[in-house]
C-alpha cells in the first residue's frame, strides 16, 4: 500500500522516510524478496526501492527466480513478457507486467527519451 503513495509524491516528507522503510520492510521480512502488490503498484515498485536507497532490494525483486516475480519467466526460458507468472499464461506479448523491462532500461541502462519522438 506504500508504493503509490510514495510513487507519486503523496506522503509527507516529514514522515516519508519511515513509510520507505516500512515498504521495505514489509518486502524484506514478510514476502522475503517476492513482489506482492498490484500491477498499478508493480509499475512504480522498482523505482520507488531505488528511490528510498534499495536498488539492491529492487534487483532481488526484479530477479526472483520463482512466483511471483519476475525471474521466474527467465528461469522458463521465456524471452518475451507475460500475462502471468507461468509458461501456461495465455499472452505471452503483454506489457501488463512489463514493468521490470522499463526501470531496467531507465534506472539501470539510463536510456531515457530527451524529447517526443
Amino acid at each position: 500500500m506504500n508504493v503509490l503513495p510514495l510513487a507519486f509524491g503523496a506522503v509527507p516528507a516529514y514522515v516519508a522516510g519511515a513509510v520507505g522503510a516500512g515498504l521495505v520492510d514489509d518486502i524484506e521480512g514478510r514476502t522475503h524478496g517476492h513482489l506482492d502488490c498490484g500491477a498499478v503498484a508493480a509499475k512504480h515498485l522498482l523505482g520507488v526501492l531505488a528511490d528510498v536507497g534499495r536498488a539492491d532490494l529492487a534487483v532481488t525483486v526484479a530477479t526472483r527466480p520463482d512466483r511471483p516475480d519476475w525471474g521466474i519467466w527467465h528461469r522458463l526460458g521465456m524471452e518475451t513478457l507475460m500475462e502471468a507468472w507461468d509458461d501456461t499464461a495465455r499472452s505471452h506479448n503483454h506489457h501488463f507486467l512489463g514493468a521490470a523491462s522499463a526501470w531496467i532500461q531507465q534506472r539501470v541502462g539510463g536510456l531515457r527519451s530527451t524529447s517526443p519522438g
